[in-house]
């Protein structure tokens, strides 16, 4: 017999034999089967915790009401969300958790201007720092841990909480210092990004040939590199890259974050990590600045942040090394899913699996219950006992259930059964059945 795993998510009794019924048809000899629906089987060797990678999201990821639905059902992540709130308290005029969920909103208006106070830098990457604890602490309930950590942009911060090289209050704490830096920065230097739809040596040989005043910023994948330049440039270095017939986009930032223009921020980001209490990494971190796995040493790994700030971010190189050096599932521990659809873009040939937890516009539930179904059939040790906490459920086993239906099939002197002209009680009517 082969050895194998199959997982299926439905919502009702109803669905789960329909799928299992769909699987039945479609499996056949196959080693490999995904049905997008929920259903995930595979023969593979399983997994290992080693082989997984964790990757928490920077700034543009953030969206309102994310990652709602999980929080809602678990107090026990609430109690993050409220220790942040009060973590935060003096640097913010309300609750962080007001930004993220606000009052609910009756026009587009109002949509759009809630979204514009949590998109504000000094509420954005704290809000995200936040949501990202929520996201490792909820996988780690269901027995989900890293062997590698890194993150994109301010991503990298909640990484190295996950690599055990800052504390939770210490993340929280950089989050808004680094916010406030970066809206400081933008007043005193404006400036944009744009997203180009080419890889970083076309976009750099073509900045190079118009000589536009322009830096690359982030090289994010094979097909998607992301200038930045003072406010005076962006729009013409986007006017520019598009008549060449490639595509380019501005994207909703207000500063030329990652190079030269804002080493002033490195400078300040200094001050804020000397009071800090660097830690030796208790597993693999990465580093966007050099694209490699950070060093040991906790004083290298504060000065290569610092460099953080005013340097390119090398996130495909990253990629690349974090599967060299053996990741195989990478999951995205944050709203959204831009970094599995990057990394699936540059790891597009190779045998990886990648999860995103939280995906907008889907039910919060359905998404986890997939990613985590998924994690199974991968070969993680997925604790489902979780997902039925706080429900008043017991496990039982196959014979246990079994007994237990039998028990929950014979009528209570308090049943009734209903017929279409009459009421009787269902204790006497299997009596004069028996």
């Amino acid at each position: 017999p082969r050895a194998c795993r199959l997982a299926i998510v439905a919502s009702s009794a109803d669905e789960f034999i329909k799928k299992v019924e769909r699987t039945r048809t479609q499996l056949g000899d196959k080693s490999e089967y995904i049905d997008p629906t929920g259903v995930f089987y595979s023969e593979a060797k399983p997994a290992t915790t080693a082989e997984v990678c964790f990757l928490y999201p920077g700034q543009g990821s953030q969206y309102l009401n994310m990652m709602k639905d999980v929080l809602v059902g678990s107090a026990e992540l609430q109690d993050i969300l409220s220790s942040a709130n009060q973590a935060l308290a003096e640097f913010l005029p309300e609750p962080l958790s007001r930004y993220i969920f606000p009052p609910p909103t009756f026009t587009e208006e109002e949509e759009k201007q809630a979204f514009k106070a949590l998109s504000n830098t000094r509420v954005a990457q704290p809000a995200l720092g936040a949501m990202e604890l929520v996201a490792t602490d909820l996988l780690a309930r269901f027995g989900i841990n890293p062997g590698m950590v890194a993150g994109h942009s301010y991503g990298e911060h909640v990484a190295l909480y996950a690599a055990g090289v800052l504390d939770r209050d210490e993340l929280l704490w950089l989050s808004a210092m680094r916010g406030q830096v970066c809206a400081d920065i933008a007043a005193d230097s404006p400036g944009g990004m744009a997203a180009v739809q080419a890889n970083a040596q076309a976009v750099a040989d073509l900045i190079k040939q118009a000589e536009l005043p322009v830096y690359l910023a982030n090289m994010n994948a094979p097909d998607q590199t992301i200038i930045a330049a003072a406010e005076t440039h962006i729009d013409k270095a986007v006017e520019v890259i598009n008549a060449k017939g490639i595509r380019a986009k501005r994207i909703p930032v207000s500063a030329p974050f990652h190079t030269p223009l804002l080493e002033a921020g490195s400078h300040a980001m200094a001050e804020h990590f000397a009071k800090a209490n660097f830690r030796r990494p208790v597993r693999p971190v990465y580093s966007n600045t050099t694209g490699h796995r950070h060093s040991d040493q906790a004083d290298q790994i504060r000065d290569l942040l610092t460099r953080h700030f005013s340097e390119p971010v090398h996130f495909e190189e990253e990629i690349r090394q974090i599967y060299a050096d053996g990741a195989r599932v990478f999951i995205e521990a944050g709203p959204g899913k831009v970094l599995t659809e990057l990394t699936q873009r540059i790891l597009k040939d190779q045998p990886i699996v990648t999860m995103a937890i939280d995906v907008p516009g889907r039910d919060g539930w359905t998404q986890l219950g997939h990613a985590l179904g998924r994690a199974f059939v991968v070969g993680l040790p997925v604790e489902t006992s979780q997902w039925y906490a706080g429900r008043g459920l017991s496990p039982l086993g196959v014979k246990e259930f079994l007994v237990d239906l039998d028990q929950r099939t014979i009528p209570k002197k308090s049943d009734w059964i209903l017929g279409p002209t009459k009421a009787e009680p269902a204790f006497s009517s299997q009596k004069q059945r028996d």
